[in-house]
């Protein structure tokens, strides 16, 4: 047989075998970042994520966190913005920037409760969700678990879960 004269058996098997390679979608653990300089909001985010199938990246300041995105890839951010003060208030905002800029990264924002400018900041970075005033961690479980779909389909990979 030439160069030319192709193996229509051969190319079909090498065919199916490429169809099931890329077919498959790789299983990682989704890293989710939880950056709070509030412990108790630290506390229950993390909780959350955990709980909901994610591996929780804990920071409790901004900078920490800014060191730790440079390391480890995070598909999901939970960043509380609540009650900071002017220092912490600059250095949360260039993290969100920054997770912002990366468009396989869910961003969920904390943030205060009838701060209207802090919301329409927020909107126009791109959040995946906007949070004012929250305290409570009934819901926020429900939220991580919803966005591990989401994570998938943006990142091609498949969650590992716990069975």
């Amino acid at each position: 047989m030439s160069y030319l004269e192709i193996d229509s058996t051969q190319v079909a098997t090498e065919a199916s075998h490429l169809d099931v390679v890329w077919s498959e979608r790789r299983t990682v653990t989704f890293q989710c970042l939880v950056a709070a300089a509030n412990q108790t909001m630290r506390e229950m985010m993390a909780r959350s994520a955990n709980e909901a199938g994610w591996d929780a990246v804990v920071c409790a300041d901004a900078s920490d966190a800014q060191a730790k995105i440079q390391r480890e890839r995070v598909q999901m951010a939970l960043v509380d913005l609540q009650d900071l003060n002017l220092n912490e208030t600059a250095t949360f905002r260039e993290l969100v920037e920054q997770l912002a800029s990366s468009p396989d990264v869910l961003l969920v924002l904390f943030g205060n409760q009838g701060d209207a400018l802090e919301e329409i900041w927020a909107r126009q970075l791109g959040t995946w969700l906007y949070l004012p005033g929250v305290d409570v961690d009934r819901d926020l479980m429900s939220l991580c678990a919803d966005a591990l779909p989401v994570a998938e389909k943006l990142t091609g990979e498949t969650a590992a879960r716990a069975s």
